[in-house]
Protein backbone atom coordinates (compact mmCIF):
# COMPACT_ATOMS: atom_id res chain seq x y z
CA UNK A 1 0.00 0.00 0.00
CA UNK A 2 1.46 3.61 -1.02
CA UNK A 3 0.77 5.64 2.08
CA UNK A 4 2.90 8.75 0.91
CA UNK A 5 3.32 10.74 -2.38
CA UNK A 6 6.35 13.56 -3.30
CA UNK A 7 6.20 16.26 -5.43
CA UNK A 8 6.80 19.73 -5.12
CA UNK A 9 3.96 22.77 -4.70
CA UNK A 10 4.88 26.71 -5.51
CA UNK A 11 5.41 28.43 -2.29
CA UNK A 12 2.89 30.92 -3.59
CA UNK A 13 -0.12 27.94 -3.53
CA UNK A 14 0.74 27.56 0.35
CA UNK A 15 0.51 30.23 1.37
CA UNK A 16 -2.74 31.03 -0.50
CA UNK A 17 -3.98 27.57 1.38
CA UNK A 18 -2.68 28.93 4.96
CA UNK A 19 -4.59 32.16 4.03
CA UNK A 20 -7.76 29.99 2.66
CA UNK A 21 -7.93 27.72 5.45
CA UNK A 22 -7.25 24.75 3.47
CA UNK A 23 -3.80 23.90 5.26
CA UNK A 24 -3.61 24.12 8.95
CA UNK A 25 -1.33 22.72 12.31
CA UNK A 26 -1.84 19.93 14.41
CA UNK A 27 -3.51 21.54 17.95
CA UNK A 28 -1.13 19.21 19.70
CA UNK A 29 2.41 21.03 17.83
CA UNK A 30 3.82 24.09 19.99
CA UNK A 31 2.82 27.39 19.39
CA UNK A 32 4.64 29.31 16.66
CA UNK A 33 8.07 31.57 18.31
CA UNK A 34 9.03 34.90 16.02
CA UNK A 35 12.66 35.03 15.00
CA UNK A 36 13.09 38.50 13.05
CA UNK A 37 16.69 37.35 11.95
CA UNK A 38 16.07 33.73 11.16
CA UNK A 39 12.83 34.49 9.44
CA UNK A 40 14.68 37.22 6.83
CA UNK A 41 17.06 34.73 6.34
CA UNK A 42 14.66 32.70 5.24
CA UNK A 43 13.48 35.32 2.72
CA UNK A 44 16.17 36.01 1.36
CA UNK A 45 16.66 32.32 0.70
CA UNK A 46 13.45 31.88 -1.25
CA UNK A 47 14.38 35.32 -3.50
CA UNK A 48 17.66 33.29 -4.40
CA UNK A 49 15.98 30.23 -4.76
CA UNK A 50 17.83 28.87 -2.12
CA UNK A 51 16.79 25.18 -1.16
CA UNK A 52 14.68 25.78 2.30
CA UNK A 53 14.35 22.25 3.45
CA UNK A 54 11.44 20.08 2.56
CA UNK A 55 7.58 19.84 3.78
CA UNK A 56 5.59 17.00 5.40
CA UNK A 57 1.66 17.45 4.87
CA UNK A 58 -1.08 15.16 6.08
CA UNK A 59 -4.29 14.59 3.70
CA UNK A 60 -7.48 14.62 6.00
CA UNK A 61 -5.21 15.06 9.29
CA UNK A 62 -8.27 16.82 10.90
CA UNK A 63 -9.93 13.41 11.06
CA UNK A 64 -6.44 12.13 13.47
CA UNK A 65 -5.61 15.45 15.21
CA UNK A 66 -7.28 18.17 16.38
CA UNK A 67 -6.76 21.32 13.98
CA UNK A 68 -5.80 25.02 14.65
CA UNK A 69 -4.94 27.63 12.44
CA UNK A 70 -1.66 29.16 11.51
CA UNK A 71 -0.36 32.04 13.54
CA UNK A 72 -2.14 35.42 11.92
CA UNK A 73 -4.45 33.33 9.91
CA UNK A 74 -7.95 33.19 9.95
CA UNK A 75 -9.52 30.85 12.29
CA UNK A 76 -11.07 27.56 10.52
CA UNK A 77 -14.51 27.28 9.88
CA UNK A 78 -14.30 23.41 8.72
CA UNK A 79 -11.80 20.68 8.09
CA UNK A 80 -8.49 21.84 6.33
CA UNK A 81 -7.33 19.58 3.61
CA UNK A 82 -4.47 19.45 5.10
CA UNK A 83 -2.47 19.16 8.16
CA UNK A 84 1.64 20.61 8.17
CA UNK A 85 3.65 17.59 10.52
CA UNK A 86 6.92 19.36 9.74
CA UNK A 87 7.75 22.63 8.51
CA UNK A 88 5.48 24.71 10.82
CA UNK A 89 8.01 27.21 11.50
CA UNK A 90 9.15 28.16 7.76
CA UNK A 91 5.74 28.34 6.33
CA UNK A 92 4.43 30.48 8.91
CA UNK A 93 7.32 33.02 9.06
CA UNK A 94 7.21 32.86 4.96
CA UNK A 95 3.24 33.41 5.49
CA UNK A 96 3.94 36.07 7.70
CA UNK A 97 6.44 37.79 6.17
CA UNK A 98 4.75 37.88 1.96
CA UNK A 99 1.43 38.58 3.69
CA UNK A 100 2.27 41.46 6.07
CA UNK A 101 0.91 39.46 9.38
CA UNK A 102 2.26 39.66 13.00
CA UNK A 103 4.36 41.74 14.86
CA UNK A 104 7.32 42.54 12.14
CA UNK A 105 6.74 43.71 8.62
CA UNK A 106 9.17 43.01 5.79
CA UNK A 107 10.64 45.27 2.87
CA UNK A 108 12.41 44.78 -0.47
CA UNK A 109 14.78 48.04 -0.16
CA UNK A 110 14.03 48.37 -4.88
CA UNK A 111 16.59 51.75 -3.86
CA UNK A 112 19.54 50.01 -2.84
CA UNK A 113 19.25 47.11 -5.45
CA UNK A 114 19.22 50.18 -8.15
CA UNK A 115 22.69 51.26 -6.12
CA UNK A 116 24.41 47.89 -6.18
CA UNK A 117 23.52 46.86 -2.44
CA UNK A 118 23.20 42.88 -2.29
CA UNK A 119 20.22 40.95 -2.00
CA UNK A 120 20.84 40.29 1.68
CA UNK A 121 21.26 43.87 2.55
CA UNK A 122 18.16 44.86 0.36
CA UNK A 123 15.55 42.57 2.95
CA UNK A 124 14.83 44.99 5.88
CA UNK A 125 12.42 44.17 8.41
CA UNK A 126 11.36 46.72 11.30
CA UNK A 127 8.48 46.39 13.83
CA UNK A 128 5.32 47.14 12.82
CA UNK A 129 4.87 50.17 14.40
CA UNK A 130 8.12 51.47 13.29
CA UNK A 131 6.98 50.78 9.64
CA UNK A 132 3.86 52.93 9.61
CA UNK A 133 6.09 55.53 7.75
CA UNK A 134 5.82 53.48 4.37
CA UNK A 135 1.95 52.64 4.90
CA UNK A 136 0.95 54.82 2.35
CA UNK A 137 1.78 53.80 -1.65
CA UNK A 138 2.65 57.94 -1.88
CA UNK A 139 6.12 57.06 0.82
CA UNK A 140 6.92 53.93 -0.65
CA UNK A 141 7.39 55.95 -4.30
CA UNK A 142 9.62 58.26 -2.55
CA UNK A 143 11.86 55.56 -0.85
CA UNK A 144 11.24 52.86 -3.13
CA UNK A 145 10.58 50.54 -0.33
CA UNK A 146 8.04 47.67 -1.89
CA UNK A 147 6.28 45.53 1.31
CA UNK A 148 6.43 41.90 0.53
CA UNK A 149 3.06 41.74 0.85
CA UNK A 150 3.07 43.26 -2.42
CA UNK A 151 5.48 41.04 -4.36
CA UNK A 152 2.72 39.47 -5.88
CA UNK A 153 1.02 42.42 -7.36
CA UNK A 154 4.20 43.58 -8.55
CA UNK A 155 3.05 45.20 -12.32
CA UNK A 156 0.58 47.26 -10.70
CA UNK A 157 2.79 48.45 -7.86
CA UNK A 158 5.62 49.55 -10.08
CA UNK A 159 2.57 51.44 -12.33
CA UNK A 160 1.42 53.28 -9.25
CA UNK A 161 4.92 54.09 -8.13
CA UNK A 162 5.50 55.21 -11.70
CA UNK A 163 3.20 57.54 -11.31
CA UNK A 164 3.56 59.35 -8.39
CA UNK A 165 7.73 59.72 -8.95
CA UNK A 166 8.72 62.89 -10.05
CA UNK A 167 10.75 61.20 -13.20
CA UNK A 168 9.73 61.89 -16.69
CA UNK A 169 10.61 61.43 -20.25
CA UNK A 170 14.25 59.47 -20.43
CA UNK A 171 14.51 59.05 -16.93
CA UNK A 172 10.64 57.47 -16.50
CA UNK A 173 11.54 54.89 -18.84
CA UNK A 174 14.91 54.49 -17.23
CA UNK A 175 13.40 53.45 -13.36
CA UNK A 176 10.76 51.51 -15.64
CA UNK A 177 13.46 49.32 -17.14
CA UNK A 178 15.52 49.25 -13.59
CA UNK A 179 11.96 47.99 -12.23
CA UNK A 180 11.75 45.44 -14.78
CA UNK A 181 14.71 44.06 -14.32
CA UNK A 182 14.32 43.96 -10.74
CA UNK A 183 10.99 42.13 -11.06
CA UNK A 184 12.81 39.52 -13.34
CA UNK A 185 15.62 38.67 -10.85
CA UNK A 186 14.24 39.12 -7.40
CA UNK A 187 10.24 39.23 -7.36
CA UNK A 188 9.56 36.52 -10.47
CA UNK A 189 11.62 34.11 -8.17
CA UNK A 190 9.37 34.44 -5.41
CA UNK A 191 6.80 33.39 -7.86
CA UNK A 192 8.55 30.50 -9.33
CA UNK A 193 9.63 29.08 -6.15
CA UNK A 194 8.72 25.52 -5.09
CA UNK A 195 8.97 23.22 -1.96
CA UNK A 196 9.64 19.09 -1.79
CA UNK A 197 6.20 18.18 -0.30
CA UNK A 198 5.66 14.94 0.87
CA UNK A 199 1.89 14.25 1.49
CA UNK A 200 0.88 11.45 3.44
CA UNK A 201 -2.67 10.27 2.19
CA UNK A 202 -5.74 9.92 4.55
CA UNK A 203 -5.12 6.40 4.85
CA UNK A 204 -1.82 6.36 6.76
CA UNK A 205 -2.14 4.22 10.08
CA UNK A 206 -2.24 6.56 13.05
CA UNK A 207 1.15 4.77 14.96
CA UNK A 208 2.75 4.84 11.59
CA UNK A 209 2.35 8.76 11.98
CA UNK A 210 3.68 9.12 15.75
CA UNK A 211 6.40 6.89 14.37
CA UNK A 212 7.15 9.81 11.70
CA UNK A 213 6.83 11.64 14.59
CA UNK A 214 9.08 10.06 16.39
CA UNK A 215 11.79 10.28 13.78
CA UNK A 216 11.51 13.97 13.33
CA UNK A 217 12.46 14.39 17.09
CA UNK A 218 15.58 12.47 16.80
CA UNK A 219 16.58 14.40 13.70
CA UNK A 220 16.33 17.81 15.04
CA UNK A 221 12.63 18.81 15.41
CA UNK A 222 11.39 19.77 19.10
CA UNK A 223 8.38 17.72 19.59
CA UNK A 224 8.36 16.62 23.10
CA UNK A 225 7.40 13.20 24.52
CA UNK A 226 4.27 14.58 25.89
CA UNK A 227 3.22 16.44 22.46
CA UNK A 228 4.05 12.78 20.86
CA UNK A 229 1.89 11.02 23.18
CA UNK A 230 -0.82 13.86 22.84
CA UNK A 231 -1.00 12.75 19.08
CA UNK A 232 -1.12 9.00 19.64
CA UNK A 233 -3.79 9.70 22.49
CA UNK A 234 -6.13 12.10 20.47
CA UNK A 235 -6.44 9.36 17.97
CA UNK A 236 -8.46 7.19 20.70
CA UNK A 237 -10.45 10.36 21.56
CA UNK A 238 -8.29 11.07 24.40
CA UNK A 239 -7.03 14.67 25.17
CA UNK A 240 -4.19 14.87 27.19
CA UNK A 241 -4.23 18.48 26.41
CA UNK A 242 -6.95 19.33 27.99
CA UNK A 243 -6.68 16.41 30.90
CA UNK A 244 -3.58 18.55 32.00
CA UNK A 245 -5.32 22.04 32.13
CA UNK A 246 -8.05 20.64 34.00
CA UNK A 247 -5.30 18.99 36.03
CA UNK A 248 -3.70 22.28 36.74
CA UNK A 249 -6.68 24.10 37.50
CA UNK A 250 -7.06 21.63 40.19
CA UNK A 251 -3.82 21.32 41.45
CA UNK A 252 -2.76 24.62 41.00
CA UNK A 253 0.78 23.94 42.95
CA UNK A 254 1.28 22.27 39.29
CA UNK A 255 1.87 25.71 37.87
CA UNK A 256 3.30 27.17 41.22
CA UNK A 257 6.48 24.62 40.60
CA UNK A 258 6.50 25.03 36.24
CA UNK A 259 5.82 21.34 36.00
CA UNK A 260 6.80 20.13 33.03
CA UNK A 261 3.66 17.20 32.08
CA UNK A 262 6.42 14.60 31.15
CA UNK A 263 7.12 14.30 34.55
CA UNK A 264 3.72 13.08 34.97
CA UNK A 265 4.30 10.24 31.96
CA UNK A 266 7.33 9.81 33.71
CA UNK A 267 5.39 8.95 36.99
CA UNK A 268 2.58 6.95 35.45
CA UNK A 269 5.59 4.63 32.91
CA UNK A 270 7.11 4.03 36.38
CA UNK A 271 4.66 2.57 38.18
CA UNK A 272 3.48 0.38 35.56
CA UNK A 273 6.34 -0.18 33.45
CA UNK A 274 8.85 0.08 36.50
CA UNK A 275 11.06 2.77 34.58
CA UNK A 276 10.95 6.77 33.90
CA UNK A 277 13.06 6.22 31.07
CA UNK A 278 12.56 8.03 27.55
CA UNK A 279 12.21 5.09 25.53
CA UNK A 280 9.67 3.40 28.09
CA UNK A 281 7.29 6.72 28.10
CA UNK A 282 6.67 6.65 24.81
CA UNK A 283 5.63 2.83 24.07
CA UNK A 284 2.81 3.74 26.96
CA UNK A 285 -0.65 2.26 25.87
CA UNK A 286 -2.93 5.14 26.07
CA UNK A 287 -5.53 3.05 28.05
CA UNK A 288 -2.96 3.04 31.06
CA UNK A 289 -2.22 7.23 31.23
CA UNK A 290 -5.96 7.70 31.50
CA UNK A 291 -5.90 4.54 33.95
CA UNK A 292 -3.51 5.83 36.34
CA UNK A 293 -3.36 9.72 35.46
CA UNK A 294 -5.35 10.84 38.34
CA UNK A 295 -3.81 9.01 40.82
CA UNK A 296 -0.38 10.32 39.42
CA UNK A 297 -1.81 14.12 39.43
CA UNK A 298 -2.42 13.74 43.25
CA UNK A 299 0.93 11.81 43.98
CA UNK A 300 2.80 14.55 42.49
CA UNK A 301 0.80 17.75 43.59
CA UNK A 302 0.83 15.92 46.93
CA UNK A 303 4.64 15.55 46.82
CA UNK A 304 5.15 19.36 45.95
CA UNK A 305 3.38 20.63 48.83
CA UNK A 306 5.17 18.45 51.30
CA UNK A 307 8.16 19.50 49.71
CA UNK A 308 6.93 23.45 50.11
CA UNK A 309 5.36 22.98 53.25
CA UNK A 310 7.30 20.92 55.29
CA UNK A 311 11.16 20.72 53.45
CA UNK A 312 11.19 24.31 52.91
CA UNK A 313 11.48 24.30 48.83
CA UNK A 314 9.34 27.28 48.87
CA UNK A 315 9.91 27.80 44.85
CA UNK A 316 10.79 25.24 41.99
CA UNK A 317 14.48 27.07 41.63
CA UNK A 318 15.03 25.46 45.40
CA UNK A 319 14.60 21.88 44.36
CA UNK A 320 17.82 19.97 44.09
CA UNK A 321 16.90 17.71 41.94
CA UNK A 322 13.49 17.71 39.87
CA UNK A 323 14.33 13.68 38.92
CA UNK A 324 13.31 13.27 42.51
CA UNK A 325 9.71 14.05 42.45
CA UNK A 326 8.93 10.94 39.95
CA UNK A 327 10.52 8.67 43.10
CA UNK A 328 8.36 10.56 45.35
CA UNK A 329 5.08 10.47 43.06
CA UNK A 330 5.26 6.85 42.17
CA UNK A 331 5.86 6.12 45.99
CA UNK A 332 3.19 7.75 47.40
CA UNK A 333 0.36 5.80 47.15
CA UNK A 334 0.80 4.00 50.48
CA UNK A 335 0.57 7.32 51.98
CA UNK A 336 -2.78 8.34 50.18
CA UNK A 337 -4.25 4.93 51.39
CA UNK A 338 -3.20 5.26 55.12
CA UNK A 339 -5.22 6.24 57.83
CA UNK A 340 -4.90 7.92 61.51
CA UNK A 341 -1.36 8.23 62.63
CA UNK A 342 -0.21 6.09 59.73
CA UNK A 343 -0.13 9.02 57.88
CA UNK A 344 2.09 11.09 59.50
CA UNK A 345 4.71 8.06 60.17
CA UNK A 346 4.78 7.72 56.92
CA UNK A 347 4.86 11.83 55.64
CA UNK A 348 8.13 11.59 58.15
CA UNK A 349 9.60 8.67 56.31
CA UNK A 350 9.31 10.35 52.68
CA UNK A 351 10.76 13.55 54.35
CA UNK A 352 13.55 11.65 56.08
CA UNK A 353 14.09 10.06 52.40
CA UNK A 354 14.40 13.58 50.64
CA UNK A 355 16.79 14.83 52.90
CA UNK A 356 19.16 11.81 53.16
CA UNK A 357 19.05 11.18 49.51
CA UNK A 358 19.59 15.27 48.74
CA UNK A 359 22.50 15.42 50.70
CA UNK A 360 23.62 11.74 50.02
CA UNK A 361 23.76 12.96 46.47
CA UNK A 362 22.18 10.00 44.63
CA UNK A 363 20.62 11.24 42.24
CA UNK A 364 23.73 13.35 40.67
CA UNK A 365 24.33 10.63 38.45
CA UNK A 366 21.97 8.45 36.45
CA UNK A 367 18.77 9.51 38.13
CA UNK A 368 16.74 7.66 35.71
CA UNK A 369 17.90 4.08 36.73
CA UNK A 370 18.24 5.78 40.42
CA UNK A 371 14.35 5.75 40.41
CA UNK A 372 14.25 2.53 39.46
CA UNK A 373 15.56 1.41 42.48
CA UNK A 374 14.53 3.80 45.08
CA UNK A 375 10.32 3.33 43.96
CA UNK A 376 10.30 -0.22 45.16
CA UNK A 377 12.56 0.38 48.07
CA UNK A 378 11.05 2.95 49.19
CA UNK A 379 7.45 1.65 48.91
CA UNK A 380 8.48 -0.80 50.83
CA UNK A 381 9.46 1.06 53.82
CA UNK A 382 6.72 3.29 53.74
CA UNK A 383 4.49 0.14 54.31
CA UNK A 384 6.39 -1.31 57.31
CA UNK A 385 9.49 -2.82 55.16
CA UNK A 386 12.87 -2.30 55.28
CA UNK A 387 15.15 1.10 55.81
CA UNK A 388 16.47 1.89 52.36
CA UNK A 389 20.22 1.91 51.86
CA UNK A 390 20.15 5.53 51.34
CA UNK A 391 18.79 6.36 54.59
CA UNK A 392 20.27 3.48 56.18
CA UNK A 393 23.90 4.53 55.49
CA UNK A 394 23.46 8.05 55.12
CA UNK A 395 26.73 9.99 56.20
CA UNK A 396 27.73 13.97 55.49
CA UNK A 397 30.24 15.96 56.50
CA UNK A 398 29.48 18.88 58.04
CA UNK A 399 32.50 20.40 57.09
CA UNK A 400 31.70 20.15 53.05
CA UNK A 401 29.36 23.01 53.90
CA UNK A 402 32.15 25.31 54.17
CA UNK A 403 33.28 25.04 50.14
CA UNK A 404 29.67 24.26 48.87
CA UNK A 405 28.51 27.57 46.72
CA UNK A 406 26.65 28.05 44.03
CA UNK A 407 28.94 25.99 41.27
CA UNK A 408 27.44 22.74 43.51
CA UNK A 409 24.06 23.41 42.47
CA UNK A 410 22.00 20.23 44.06
CA UNK A 411 23.78 20.79 47.65
CA UNK A 412 23.53 24.43 47.18
CA UNK A 413 19.98 24.28 46.69
CA UNK A 414 19.29 21.83 49.36
CA UNK A 415 20.71 23.93 52.21
CA UNK A 416 19.11 26.66 51.23
CA UNK A 417 15.80 24.80 51.31
CA UNK A 418 17.14 23.25 55.01
CA UNK A 419 17.00 27.01 55.85
CA UNK A 420 13.91 27.72 54.88
CA UNK A 421 11.48 25.06 56.93
CA UNK A 422 10.79 27.32 59.74
CA UNK A 423 8.79 29.89 57.91
CA UNK A 424 11.32 32.39 57.24
CA UNK A 425 10.38 36.23 57.28
CA UNK A 426 11.22 38.53 55.30
CA UNK A 427 14.34 41.19 56.43
CA UNK A 428 12.34 44.49 55.57
CA UNK A 429 8.88 43.87 57.02
CA UNK A 430 8.55 40.39 58.64
CA UNK A 431 6.10 38.82 56.08
CA UNK A 432 6.55 35.05 56.07
CA UNK A 433 8.20 34.11 52.48
CA UNK A 434 5.89 32.43 50.31
CA UNK A 435 5.60 32.44 46.02
CA UNK A 436 4.17 35.83 45.61
CA UNK A 437 6.34 37.32 48.22
CA UNK A 438 9.16 35.76 46.31
CA UNK A 439 8.39 36.62 43.06
CA UNK A 440 6.90 39.84 43.82
CA UNK A 441 10.06 41.18 45.25
CA UNK A 442 13.13 39.90 43.97
CA UNK A 443 13.66 37.30 47.11
CA UNK A 444 16.90 35.94 46.18
CA UNK A 445 20.02 34.33 48.08
CA UNK A 446 22.37 36.81 48.65
CA UNK A 447 24.87 37.55 51.20
CA UNK A 448 24.67 38.07 55.06
CA UNK A 449 28.63 39.26 55.61
CA UNK A 450 28.43 41.51 52.41
CA UNK A 451 31.53 40.73 49.77
CA UNK A 452 32.51 44.76 49.31
CA UNK A 453 32.55 44.60 53.29
CA UNK A 454 34.74 41.51 53.26
CA UNK A 455 36.96 42.14 50.89
CA UNK A 456 37.46 45.39 52.51
CA UNK A 457 38.78 43.87 55.94
CA UNK A 458 40.89 40.78 54.27
CA UNK A 459 38.06 38.04 54.29
CA UNK A 460 37.21 37.16 51.00
CA UNK A 461 38.08 33.68 51.01
CA UNK A 462 34.57 31.89 51.97
CA UNK A 463 32.44 34.97 50.75
CA UNK A 464 30.43 32.77 48.26
CA UNK A 465 29.85 29.85 50.92
CA UNK A 466 26.47 28.97 51.46
CA UNK A 467 26.61 29.54 55.14
CA UNK A 468 27.27 33.11 54.36
CA UNK A 469 23.39 33.03 52.34
CA UNK A 470 19.93 33.61 53.19
CA UNK A 471 17.12 34.57 51.30
CA UNK A 472 16.76 38.28 51.03
CA UNK A 473 14.45 40.62 48.99
CA UNK A 474 16.81 42.91 46.51
CA UNK A 475 15.19 46.00 48.13
CA UNK A 476 16.72 44.99 51.44
CA UNK A 477 20.18 43.74 49.65
CA UNK A 478 20.33 47.45 48.36
CA UNK A 479 20.18 49.05 51.65
CA UNK A 480 22.42 46.32 53.34
CA UNK A 481 24.98 47.25 50.57
CA UNK A 482 28.82 46.91 51.76
CA UNK A 483 27.82 47.35 55.12
CA UNK A 484 28.94 45.37 58.21
CA UNK A 485 25.98 43.65 59.55
CA UNK A 486 26.16 45.20 62.70
CA UNK A 487 26.03 48.77 61.09
CA UNK A 488 22.76 47.58 58.81
CA UNK A 489 21.39 45.03 61.96
CA UNK A 490 21.26 48.38 64.07
CA UNK A 491 19.16 49.96 61.55
CA UNK A 492 17.15 46.94 60.99
CA UNK A 493 16.20 46.70 65.47
CA UNK A 494 15.55 50.59 65.14
CA UNK A 495 12.80 49.72 62.82
CA UNK A 496 11.72 46.18 63.72
CA UNK A 497 12.64 46.40 67.57
CA UNK A 498 11.65 43.11 69.05
CA UNK A 499 11.09 41.47 65.64
CA UNK A 500 14.52 41.29 64.33
CA UNK A 501 15.64 38.29 66.65
CA UNK A 502 12.87 36.29 65.10
CA UNK A 503 13.47 36.97 61.87
CA UNK A 504 17.26 36.09 62.10
CA UNK A 505 16.32 33.41 63.95
CA UNK A 506 13.75 31.89 61.05
CA UNK A 507 16.78 32.01 58.71
CA UNK A 508 18.49 29.99 60.94
CA UNK A 509 21.16 32.88 61.99
CA UNK A 510 22.83 33.59 65.31
CA UNK A 511 19.79 36.50 67.16
CA UNK A 512 21.84 36.72 70.42
CA UNK A 513 23.27 40.66 70.51
CA UNK A 514 26.55 39.24 71.82
CA UNK A 515 26.89 36.89 69.39
CA UNK A 516 29.05 36.87 65.58
CA UNK A 517 26.52 38.57 63.25
CA UNK A 518 26.18 41.61 65.47
CA UNK A 519 30.01 41.63 66.84
CA UNK A 520 31.11 41.19 62.89
CA UNK A 521 33.11 38.08 63.56
CA UNK A 522 32.89 36.44 60.33
CA UNK A 523 34.80 33.12 60.66
CA UNK A 524 32.41 32.40 64.59
CA UNK A 525 29.57 33.46 62.61
CA UNK A 526 30.19 30.56 59.91
CA UNK A 527 31.61 27.99 62.52
CA UNK A 528 27.95 28.58 64.52
CA UNK A 529 25.87 28.62 61.00
CA UNK A 530 28.10 24.94 60.25
CA UNK A 531 26.32 23.44 63.62
CA UNK A 532 23.46 25.01 63.48
CA UNK A 533 22.95 23.22 59.86
CA UNK A 534 24.67 19.85 61.60
CA UNK A 535 22.10 20.14 64.27
CA UNK A 536 18.58 20.44 61.70
CA UNK A 537 20.40 17.94 59.12
CA UNK A 538 20.58 15.14 61.68
CA UNK A 539 17.40 15.84 63.42
CA UNK A 540 15.87 15.30 59.67
CA UNK A 541 17.97 12.40 58.51
CA UNK A 542 18.44 10.46 61.75
CA UNK A 543 16.19 7.35 63.46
Amino acid sequence: MILFETDKKPLTYLLDQIENRDIALPDFQRSFVWDASATRELVVSVIRSFPAGTLLLMQGGSKVFAPRPFEEAANLNGDPAYLVLDGQQRLTSLFQAFFGRGTHLFFLNLAELIAGYDVDEAVEVYLAKRAKRWQSIASQAADLMLPLEQLRSFSEWRDNILDLRAEEGADRKKLRTQLNELEREYVKPVELYQFPVTTLRESTPTEAICTIFETLNRTGVKLSVFELLTARAFAKRVRLREMWEQARQEHTVLDDFGLDPYYILQGISTIIRKSPKRSVVLGLPVEDIVDHWDEVIVGMAESLKLLRDECGVLVARWLPYQTMLITMTAAWQPIGAARGPAVGERRAKLRRWFWCSVFSGSYENSPNTTTENDVPALRSWLEGGNVPEVVESFNFDPERWRDITGRQRASYQGTIALLMRKTPRDFHDGVPLSKPVIDGRAVDDHHIFPRGWLAAVGKASSTDSVLNHTLISKRTNILIGKRAPSAYLDEMEAALGNQLQSILASHGLPADPDGPLFNDQFEQFLDWRLRYLQRELHGLTAE
